[in-house]
Formats: structure tokens, C-alpha cells, sequence
């Protein structure tokens, strides 16, 4: 199996405009202008260099070409000098990646077996590896797109992130293709938005201005990989202790259901066992009657 990494110069432009936009005033109007449509965001990955100026021309329209072209020149001269800096970096992770790709195949091998997929075109699925300014090892991020007929993912590093000695990044990548392949499996994406439904009032509250149904499917998700027991499985990543409070957001909820689920995930994991609505069920009552503090 070999995934598609990619290091693309527009899309890190594109990172580069929205950190820099509350710095430079020029810069707060073409993001305006690039994001003027809804999830204008996703315009930018995904695409090739030509394809991707088709969309920006799309998105800032005619009455503000002129204002576009302006900012984006600024734009373009201000990251130029950066460009080489930040490639020689990306280029040092997307090497990680590659030496680590079998076992990252091994993961991604057994998550398809938890989504009840048979097969997954891994190399439909670009991995856009993209440079954020400052960071530590804890603010390497991701995040996918999703739609019938495109997705990707991509993988935010910051610039003076250096490549580890571990396996976590392999965890974070995995996370965002576990996402993929649920939403692959129509029938199993149905089951979740059906669990969810009938715990909306729940989950609303507590997952404090993200949709409800998505608040459950990443919980779902992180605790079988990074949080959860196949980290613990192939990356060498303990599963934390359950906490000593009660979860208040995201990331606590994250670790919570990780520990709380471990054993039964363990089971899912090394059984090849499809999630199910047993699963998700027991999702919802750890998350309806959090245990005491330990």
C-alpha cells in the first residue's frame, strides 16, 4: 500500500494567509474574499495548482478581483522567502511517514475490519501535510473532509515540530481515516446518527456548541485511536488512567470514554468485530452517568 502524502506550496499559502490574517489588515480581506463562500476552506486542499486558482477566482468573484490580486501579491511576497524553510521541514515528516508506513498499513488494516469495510481506497485519499507557525509536540493536529465524491486529510504540523522517536503521529493520521471509513459504511453512519437522535437533548449539552451527533461520532472514534486501545495495541501508547474529574470538554471527554471503553474496545480490536449499536450504546450511558471522581 503506498498513501498519498502531500507537500503542496498553494495550500500552505492558504495556512499561511489565515495565521497571518490578525497581523496584516491586507491579509483580513482576502481571507474574507477566499472564504466568502460556505466551507470555503476546503477549496484550497485536494486540488492541483490550476484548479485551485479556478476556485479562488470563483470565490472572490468579479466586483473583487482587483482587491484579491492586490492582497494576494502582499501575500505571496511575504511567504516566498518562508517557502523553502517550510518544505525542507514538511519534507522531514513526510519521510517519518513513509518509514513508517507499514505499520501505519497494519492500523489502518484493522480499522477497515472495525468499520465492516472489505476494501478502502487508501490512495483516493490525499494526506496534506501543511505548516502552522509556534506549537509544541501537543499541538500537532488534523482534520478530514468528507463528501461522496472527495475527501481528504489534512495534517497541521507546526514549524518547529520536529519529527519523534514515537509512533503518536501515526495515532493522529489514523484518527482522521477511522472518520472515512465510518462514514464509508452508509449503514453504520445511520446507526450512529440514530443513537444520537435519541440522546440529542444529552449530548447537546454536553457537547457545548459542536452538533451533537458529531460530539458522538468523535468519541466514538478516539476511543479506539489516539486516546483509545489500538494506540495502545500497535503504537505503543498506553491508554490513560480514568480521570480524577469528571469530563468538562473535548479532550476530556476523549480520555474519559478511551479509559472507560478500553476493555470493551480491546474486544471490538482484536476480534475484528464491526461497531454496533451495543457499542454505541455504552458510548451513550458512560457519557449519560460519568463516574465519580477515582
Amino acid at each position: 500500500m503506498k498513501l498519498l502524502f502531500v507537500i503542496s506550496r498553494f495550500s500552505n499559502l492558504f495556512v499561511f494567509i489565515k495565521k497571518a490574517k490578525k497581523r496584516q489588515s491586507d491579509f483580513q480581506d482576502l481571507w474574507r474574499l477566499l472564504t466568502a463562500e460556505e466551507h470555503g476552506e476546503v477549496l484550497f486542499y485536494g486540488k492541483d495548482k490550476k484548479v485551485i486558482l479556478e476556485q479562488w477566482g470563483r470565490a472572490v468573484g468579479d466586483q473583487n478581483k482587483k482587491q484579491f490580486k492586490r492582497a494576494f501579491r502582499s501575500a505571496s511576497a511575504l511567504f516566498a522567502p518562508q517557502w523553502q524553510e517550510i518544505k525542507k521541514h514538511l519534507d522531514a515528516w513526510k519521510k517519518y511517514f513513509k518509514k513508517n508506513e507499514k505499520l501505519l498499513y497494519q492500523v489502518l488494516s484493522a480499522i477497515e475490519k472495525i468499520n465492516g469495510l472489505k476494501k478502502f481506497d487508501y490512495k483516493s485519499i490525499p494526506i496534506y501535510l501543511v505548516s502552522v507557525p509556534g506549537g509544541s509536540a501537543h499541538d500537532l493536529g488534523a482534520w478530514f473532509s468528507w463528501t461522496p465524491n472527495e475527501s481528504f486529510i489534512v495534517v497541521e504540523i507546526p514549524i518547529k515540530l520536529k519529527t519523534p522517536n514515537n509512533f503518536f503521529p501515526l495515532g493522529i493520521v489514523s484518527h482522521e481515516f477511522f472518520h472515512l471509513m465510518f462514514r464509508k459504511n452508509k449503514k453504520l453512519f445511520s446507526e450512529m446518527i440514530n443513537e444520537a437522535e435519541k440522546s440529542k437533548k444529552l449530548l447537546t449539552k454536553k457537547a457545548k456548541g459542536m452538533p451533537y451527533e458529531i460530539f458522538l461520532e468523535e468519541l466514538l472514534v478516539s476511543s479506539f485511536i489516539p486516546e483509545g486501545y489500538m494506540s495502545e495495541r500497535f503504537l505503543e501508547i498506553p491508554v490513560s488512567k480514568k480521570s480524577t474529574k469528571r469530563p468538562d470538554d473535548l479532550f476530556d471527554w476523549r480520555r474519559y470514554i478511551a479509559a472507560t471503553m478500553r476493555e470493551i474496545v480491546k474486544e471490538y480490536s482484536d476480534n475484528k468485530k464491526r461497531i454496533d449499536k451495543v457499542c454505541l450504546k455504552k458510548i451513550v450511558r458512560e457519557i449519560k452517568n460519568p463516574l465519580p471522581a477515582f
